[in-house]
């Protein structure tokens, strides 16, 4: 199946150039990022996001991977057949590889950022391909599913009761002990909606397994906290530190 992408090129690129990447994602049911039909202006935040850091020299993908709206039912429902994600997740893996596929990015330097659903699949793509990514952000990431909106986790796996297999199979808490590459968490303190246990329970984990990791929490913001000039400074900050700085492998 074809996913499409949205591809930010830098305007100096040279032919025979090599350069870092970044994968971008947010996603989730009912989500798209390509069109512009996304839910409040996270679009264009995003968009004028990776436009920054692709006028900083990066190359950037965008993905629209399954489970979004404007490819048919089936498209949008194919999370129902993975369990709170397994369609998606090859889609983004699929992302990664296609990067290094490229004569233009430098393989060993590809990064990859989300928020809310973003970030759980970015947690989820760093424990399941260690070695693959130079560094990754996770915002306001799900972790665990009990902890999110029974309207959106029941209509996708079901009862936690009835369905507890799906929940465990799919939080990103048991698994974060296998991530190897850098990570930095943020969240929002008084985050409304991903609500602030999902960071710390992981945090906790990562802790207590003695598996390096940073984070950035933000006291009083909500899931909104992506509109706080820190949030940028602090992930392109982190961008350079690990991906466009790293040392070559």
């Amino acid at each position: 199946m074809p996913i499409h992408g949205q591809l930010f090129l830098p305007a100096d690129l040279q032919p025979g150039q090599k350069r870092k990447a970044i994968v971008f994602m947010h996603g989730g049911s009912r989500r798209q990022m390509l069109l512009g039909w996304h839910y409040r202006d996270y679009y264009y935040n995003s968009y004028a996001m990776n436009q920054y850091l692709a006028n900083q020299g990066y190359i950037v993908l965008s993905i629209n991977y399954r489970s979004g709206i404007g490819y048919g039912q089936a498209f949008r429902e194919a999370v129902n057949q993975g369990a709170g994600g397994a369609s998606e997740f090859h889609d983004v893996e699929g992302a990664g590889l296609y990067l290094r596929t490229r004569p233009d990015v430098d393989s060993a330097h590809i990064g990859l950022w989300g928020g809310s659903y973003g970030g759980y699949m970015t947690l989820k793509m760093l424990e399941a391909n260690p070695g693959v990514y130079a560094g990754g952000v996770a915002g306001a990431p799900v972790t665990k599913w009990e902890l999110y909106d029974t309207h959106y986790t029941e209509r996708y796996m079901g009862n936690p009761k009835a369905d507890a297999k799906a929940y465990a199979t799919s939080d990103a808490i048991d698994d974060a002990p296998k991530i190897n590459d850098p990570l930095l968490l943020v969240h929002g303190m008084s985050d409304d909606n991903v609500v602030f246990e999902n960071s710390t329970a992981f945090a906790a984990r990562m802790q207590a397994t003695n598996r390096p990791f940073e984070m950035m929490f933000y006291p009083g913001k909500t899931h909104a906290a992506g509109k706080d000039i820190h949030v940028w400074t602090t992930i392109f900050n982190y961008f350079d530190r690990v991906v466009k700085n790293r040392p070559a492998q």
